[in-house]
C-alpha cells in the first residue's frame, strides 16, 4: 500500500504538447546541454517529436532540436500532457 510507481521515459517517448522535467542526463551530455541552457531538474515543453527524427523542445524563449540517438539517452518525467 502506499507505493509510488515512477514510469521511466525518454524523450523520444514524450509528444508534442507535452510537458516535461528532465530527471536523468548522461555525463557525457551533460557539458552540450548545459551550454545550451538545458539541466537535470528544468521544465520543458514539447513543440514535436519526429519519428525517426529529433525532438524538439522549448524552454521559455529557446527552442532546442534534439537527433534521436542523444533524446533516447535523456530521461523525463510527464509534468503535464494536452
Amino acid at each position: 500500500m502506499g507505493e509510488l510507481l515512477l514510469l521511466r521515459m525518454n524523450l523520444k517517448s514524450i509528444k508534442s504538447g507535452d510537458k516535461i522535467e528532465i530527471t536523468v542526463i548522461p555525463e557525457e551530455l551533460t557539458g552540450d546541454l548545459l551550454r545550451l541552457g538545458i539541466s537535470i531538474g528544468d521544465e520543458v515543453i514539447c513543440i514535436s517529436s519526429i519519428p525517426g527524427g529529433p525532438v524538439i523542445l522549448q524552454q521559455e524563449l529557446l527552442e532546442l532540436a534534439l537527433g534521436e540517438k542523444f533524446a533516447k539517452q535523456i530521461e523525463c518525467r510527464l509534468v503535464e500532457n494536452q
